[in-house]
């Protein structure tokens, strides 16, 4: 299945979150006060950013000069944001799946290499260009120079507080599904067992002829191909690269755990690039109930039941406590 980014348009300057649910239908201006709900028409600001965006980005700015007690009573406001009712349906679930995406990742650090648009990210070709399947088999030791750096980029990198909230996790529920768009191995660096990664790893090769994958994490080269350790053939990042399918099965299985659980989240995923998106889609879908974390607000935001506003790593730990 191919992966393919969407945007939805906004109305009237307006972006507005509707909840699914048929007896919910009107639009409400008036906000919860624990919560962003579903059913929030948010004006967005001359920035482009939404009210309750800029809010949240002026408290993050405002931290580093507030005393202890006053930092401390803006961390229980930030609490505050999970209701009641969300707080009760992760307490009582037996059945949860996550997705995440680059902003989770990216609070480690992790650097998204977009630069937006076509900007060059590798010796004047962009992002598209250079981890692309036609490079693949236009110039492999190109690419392999360029995945090169971007592992050498990602060792030094260490889970963040979100990483380790999702991996604890996995023992807190009966059943537990964590469903990543990243390639960087860092959910499995803080405990997380079983990842479906949709997009692949980048400390993963898989060979060009009899297809045989192999983990490369301490496999040190600086130059040229490495060859298979079975058939001796060329091996390439698995990874999926733009005009690539998915890995076969993956979409499915994640697909499958949609539908059979009772709450989702989704943190850190801008919700344009499918069939990824479409995880939390077809969970919701199937009744269970949807939960975004995202510092932004997305094409997601108006199917969710509760949307978070803020870091990944700042607001899961928060449902432990």
């Amino acid at each position: 299945m191919r992966a393919v980014a969407t945007k939805r348009p906004k109305e009237d300057g307006l972006l507005l979150f509707r909840r699914s649910n048929p007896h919910h239908n009107l639009l409400q201006k008036e906000r919860e006060p624990h919560c962003f709900r579903s059913s929030v028409a948010c004006l967005s600001g001359a920035n482009g950013y939404c009210i309750e965006s800029m809010i949240n980005r002026e408290i993050a700015t405002l931290q580093s000069s507030l005393l202890p007690s006053e930092f401390c009573s803006m961390k229980a406001a930030r609490k505050t944001l999970i209701s009641e009712e969300l707080r009760q349906r992760f307490s009582k679930a037996k059945n949860v799946l996550v997705l995440s995406g680059a902003g989770v990742s990216a609070e480690s650090g992790v650097p998204t290499f977009r630069g937006g648009g076509d900007s060059a990210v590798w010796k004047e070709m962009p992002f598209s260009v250079i981890s692309s399947a036609e490079m693949v088999e236009r110039d492999l030791p190109e690419v392999w120079e360029w995945f090169n750096y971007r592992r050498g980029v990602l060792a030094t990198l260490k889970p963040n507080s979100a990483h380790e909230a999702i991996a604890r996790w996995q023992d807190r529920f009966d059943h537990f599904t964590l469903v990543t768009q990243n390639i960087d191995g860092l959910h499995q660096a803080a405990g997380s067992r079983e990842v479906i990664e949709l997009h692949g790893s980048i400390w993963r090769a898989r060979c060009c002829d009899c297809d045989a994958r192999h983990n490369i994490r301490d496999l040190k080269f600086d130059n040229g191909v490495p060859a298979c350790f079975d058939c001796g053939g060329h091996l390439r990042p698995d990874v999926v690269l733009f005009g690539e399918m998915l890995p076969a099965g993956a979409f499915e299985l994640a697909a499958m755990k949609a539908e059979s659980c009772e709450l989702c989240f989704v943190a850190g995923t801008s919700a344009v690039v499918y069939p990824a998106a479409s995880i939390p889609e077809i969970a919701r879908a199937a009744g269970a109930y949807v939960v975004e974390v995202n510092p932004e607000l997305t094409p997601l935001s108006d199917l969710c039941d509760e949307v978070l506003p803020g870091k990944a790593g700042e607001i899961l730990p928060l449902f432990e406590k």
